[in-house]
């Protein structure tokens, strides 16, 4: 004769044990929970998906996908390890949606959010040179700005004009403002030089750099180009 004994027991639910978190990207190690809300007598398993804004194996180790909480416990974590690099960039997320587990129902706390924070200063911007002399016959400029490292924004501000020399006859107007795209360190400032036929004396052009956005101005935020007469 056999007896089969029939359970009466739900199975349990499973759920993050966070909605979210931040975290500083030099974190290291982090380990997210996942929690049943009630032991368990069988194994209970299961995969969940990710998306957001950061990229694997550039801001996080890569995790496992998967994951398994042995009969009797209730627990289990999403291993992976937060990657500090040196750029100045905005938050990331990673969002882990868990999908539909063996032995196990969804609870109410399915998706997970990591912010990873970012820990860098911005970079500071000047000019390559303080000063330089060309001839008036020089023809193209290019002045050179540069930041003392890359940044994961974009960097952009603008700049006054000035000195002795006058746009339009000593030299082409400058645009004013300069873009750095993300990832890249130089930019110019372009104008060319008009030569005329004066016997004259040398001329200035004095270019300050303006506040920056996603950036900082370092130390040597005015160039002088001086024209001088041929």
């Amino acid at each position: 004769h056999t007896l089969t004994i029939d359970d009466n027991d739900a199975p349990p639910t499973i759920d993050f044990d966070l909605v979210a978190q931040s975290l500083d990207e030099g974190a290291g190690a982090v380990a997210i929970g996942l929690s049943l809300d009630a032991p368990s007598g069988l194994v209970v398993s299961g995969t969940y998906s990710l998306t957001g804004t950061a990229i694997s194996g550039a801001d996080y180790t890569a995790f496992a996908g998967s994951y398994t909480i042995p009969a009797g416990a209730t627990t289990a974590t999403l291993d992976t390890s937060l990657l500090d690099d040196t750029l100045d960039e905005l938050a990331e997320t990673v969002v882990l949606t868990l999908a539909a587990p063996t032995n196990a129902t969804l609870g109410t706390t399915v998706v997970h959010t990591l912010t990873i924070d970012d820990n860098d200063a911005p970079p500071t911007i000047g000019f390559d040179l303080l000063a330089q002399s060309l001839d008036e016959g020089a023809g193209a400029v290019a002045i050179g700005l540069s930041l003392d490292t890359p940044s994961g924004l974009m960097v952009s501000g603008t700049y006054s004009v000035g000195g002795t020399a006058i746009s339009g006859m000593d030299y082409t107007a400058f645009a004013g403002s300069y873009t750095i795209p993300a990832g890249a360190t130089t930019a110019t400032l372009d104008t060319a030089l008009i030569d005329d036929f004066l016997y004259e004396l040398g001329e200035t052009v004095i270019l300050t750099l303006g506040a920056p956005t996603n950036a900082t101005l370092g130390t040597t935020v005015v160039h002088t180009l001086t024209i001088d007469d041929n």
